[in-house]
C-alpha cells in the first residue's frame, strides 16, 4: 500500500486528468483503498487549497488546464512515436479531429496520458483492423492537448516540431 501523501498526489494527477466525475467507489478500487479513506483524502486535498467538487456521480477538480490544438501529419507507422512523444512530457492527448471535405469536422475522444493508454488504444486499433481517423485526410488531423502550463504546451509543439510532425500555419 503506498504511502498517504503519494496516493494523495496520484489521485490529484488522476483526477486532474480525467475531465469526468469518478465516483469514491472507483478511486478506492483504482487506489485499493476503502471508499473512506477516499473521502479522507478528498478533505485533505481540499483544505490544502485543491477545488476537487463533489457531486453525485463523483469527484472531479475544477481547474482550468492549458490547452491547444495542434495541426499534425504523420503517416500511421509514426501515431506510436507523436503519442508517446506528447504523453512523455506530460500531455494529455485530449482527442483527434480532422476536417473532411463532406461531413466536416469528426472528432473521436482519444484521452491519453500515458504510454499505456497510447499502447491500449494502438492495440485496440489492430485488434480491430482499423484505420486511423486521418486516412480520410491524406494524415493531417488535429489533437487537443491538455496539460499543467504553458511551459509544457510549448516543449510538446517543439518536439512535434523537431519530429517533422507539426503543421505550421
Amino acid at each position: 500500500m503506498k504511502e498517504p501523501k503519494t496516493r494523495r498526489d496520484d489521485l490529484l494527477k488522476f483526477l486532474y486528468y480525467n475531465q469526468k466525475p469518478i465516483s469514491g467507489e472507483k478511486l478506492a478500487e483504482k487506489f485499493d483503498v476503502t471508499r473512506q479513506v477516499i473521502v479522507q483524502d478528498i478533505a485533505i486535498l481540499r483544505a490544502s487549497g485543491k477545488d476537487i467538487v463533489s457531486t453525485n456521480r463523483g469527484y472531479y477538480i475544477n481547474e482550468e488546464r492549458t490547452q491547444k490544438v495542434f495541426k499534425v501529419k504523420h503517416s500511421d507507422k509514426d501515431i506510436n512515436k507523436e503519442l508517446n512523444a506528447i504523453v512523455d512530457l506530460g500531455g494529455r492527448v485530449k482527442d483527434v479531429i480532422v476536417h473532411h471535405k463532406v461531413y466536416g469536422e469528426i472528432k473521436k475522444d482519444l484521452n491519453c496520458s500515458s504510454r499505456r493508454d497510447v499502447k491500449i488504444f494502438l492495440e485496440k486499433m489492430k485488434e480491430e483492423k482499423s484505420k486511423p481517423l486521418d486516412v480520410l485526410t491524406g494524415g493531417v488531423h488535429f489533437h487537443t492537448v491538455v496539460t499543467e502550463n504553458e511551459e509544457v504546451i510549448e516543449e510538446i509543439e517543439l518536439v512535434l516540431k523537431e519530429l517533422g510532425f507539426l503543421i505550421e500555419e
